[in-house]
Order: C-alpha cells, then structure tokens, then sequence
C-alpha cells in the first residue's frame, strides 16, 4: 500500500513534495549496455570520451561538435561497458523497455508494476544542456556503488560540466550518503521523462520512500560544488524545456 506523503520543501526549493512511499523494493533488473568512444576531433589535440545508448547516439554527438568530422570508423571502435547490474540502496530499477513522457507532475510508475512511484516535476529550473545531460547520467551510473554525501537539509552539485549539473536536495535531519548511481539513474528517468531533445533539460525527481531529490538544471562548474543548489528556472544559457515527445 502506498501512503502520499505532502511536505513544504526548504527554502531552496519552491516545490511542494509529494512522497509515494512503497512497502518493499525490488531487486534490480539484469545488466544493460551502454558505450563509450574516445577519439581526437578536427584540430584538437587531446582525446574526448563520448557515452551514448548506441553507435549511432554517439556519432550524433560528434557530428553536433565537429559537423566534418569523418564518423564512418566509429562503429567499429566502440567500447561497450555494462551498467545497471544492481540497484543500490533502495533503488528499483526500471531496466530498458520504451519509456513514454507522462508530462510534468507525473507520476513515473517503474514498468515492474510494484507499487513504487516517483513524483517528479519538470522546467521549474534553470535548464541544463540536453546532450550534456545524457553523457553526465550516463557517467553517474557506470560509477555503480561510489558514494556521494549531502549533509542535512542542504542541496549539493554532484556532477558538473559546462553548464550542466546534477544535485541531491537532502530533506532529512541526517547526512545522505547514497552512491553516484542513484543520482545517474534519477537523472536518467529525468532526461527521459522532462522536455525535447534539442532544447533545455530541466526537473527534480523525489526518490519513492527516503526524504531526498535528484535535480538536473543548469550549473555554475566554479561554484563551490558543496554549497551549490539548484538555479531558478530563467537561468543559465541553455534554453527553455519544450513539450515533452514520446521516446
């Protein structure tokens, strides 16, 4: 059975929580594939690391920085890495069927159909870079169990890159301590589920049963990533977050 909980949230976010809070979590799905690319674009002399779904997601994001850049060779280069072989603390994994935008407000059911729901919002901040945002998720996850901490009733910048950021919102009395996959997997769900491709990237995604959020938006990388919250919606450079599509 699940209890909807509704919380004011902290001053350093405007929303108002509704926590879905699940009896039981389940174990995680089986592995996924991810890959990765490293190569040297036209006139630089330093190697870049791409991550995508595919080949093809990863040529996309080649040709979007190097438009002459010869990608025929990439296919046969990948490097595919497994990710998603478990679900740290307490964190069901939906796996990797199609995955339809429910529009702002939710709720996200995990395909499995186990009761466990995110509330999740979408555009009320500052927006990220879509592409940045896929390669920072992508990241996070393949960090598996790494663990990063959020003191009591603060929000902190986890991920940073350009203009793109991914923070944890701790509304709990005690220190979080969760590991760097919970926040790629939220981001993950967030990207999917928040604003077109193309456009702006920007939501906050309540974990299922503890007190804390995930937020993508936009991210200042010379700030102090300890005391670094989320920026309102209006800021940074990266566009407004467009109607979602169905992916």
């Amino acid at each position: 059975m699940i209890t909807k909980l509704t919380a004011a949230l902290a001053a350093f976010s405007p929303l108002i929580a509704g926590l879905a809070i699940a009896d039981e979590a389940r174990q995680g799905t089986p592995a996924l594939m991810t890959t990765s690319w490293t190569g040297q674009l036209t006139g630089s002399t330093e190697n870049k690391t791409f991550y995508g779904n595919n080949g093809k997601d990863i040529v996309a994001q080649v040709q979007r920085l190097d438009s002459s850049y010869s990608t025929s060779s990439i296919a046969a280069e990948l490097t595919y890495h497994a990710v998603d072989s478990g679900t740290p603390q307490d964190l069901p994994d939906i796996g990797s069927p199609p995955m339809l935008w429910r529009g702002p407000g939710g709720p996200w059911h995990d395909y499995t159909k186990n009761g466990i729901t995110y509330n999740y919002t979408c555009g009320l901040e500052g927006t990220a870079d879509w592409w940045r945002t896929k390669d920072g998720a992508t990241k996070l996850r393949n960090m598996g169990t790494d663990t990063a901490l959020t003191p009591a009733n603060t929000c902190a910048r986890h991920w940073c890159y350009d203009t793109t950021a991914m923070y944890v919102c701790n509304y709990m009395d005690t220190d979080l301590t969760i590991p760097y996959y919970n926040i790629g997997w939220m981001t993950d769900g967030l990207d999917r589920l928040c604003c077109s491709d193309n456009y702006g990237k920007s939501g906050e995604m309540w974990h299922y049963r503890l007190n804390y959020s995930t937020v993508l938006g936009y991210g200042d990388c010379n700030n102090d990533a300890a005391t670094s919250t989320p920026y309102p919606m209006g800021a940074g450079n990266n566009g407004a977050c467009a109607a979602g599509t169905i992916f």
